[in-house]
C-alpha cells in the first residue's frame, strides 16, 4: 500500500513539473514575440520608447530566472 501510494506521489509530482515547465516554455514565447515586435525606435521621442523597451525586458529577464527557480526548486 505504501509503495502505491508512493508511486501515485512521484506520478503527481512528475505531471505537475512537466506542466509547469510547459506553461513556462508558452509564457517565454509569448513575451519574447512580445520584446521581437515592441519598437525599438520611436521618431518623436527616442529616449521615452528606449527606456520603455530596457524596463520591459529587464521585467522579462527577471520573470525568466524567477520561473527558472521555481522549476528547480519542484525538481
Amino acid at each position: 500500500m505504501r509503495q502505491i501510494t508512493k508511486d501515485f506521489r512521484t506520478q503527481t509530482m512528475t505531471l505537475h513539473i512537466q506542466s509547469a515547465a510547459r506553461e513556462y516554455e508558452v509564457i517565454l514565447h509569448q513575451v519574447n514575440s512580445i520584446i521581437e515586435k515592441f519598437p525599438q525606435k520611436n521618431d518623436d521621442d527616442e529616449s521615452d520608447a528606449e527606456i520603455g523597451y530596457a524596463a520591459f525586458k529587464q521585467y522579462h529577464e527577471l520573470r525568466e530566472k524567477r520561473l527558472n527557480l521555481e522549476i528547480e526548486k519542484s525538481l
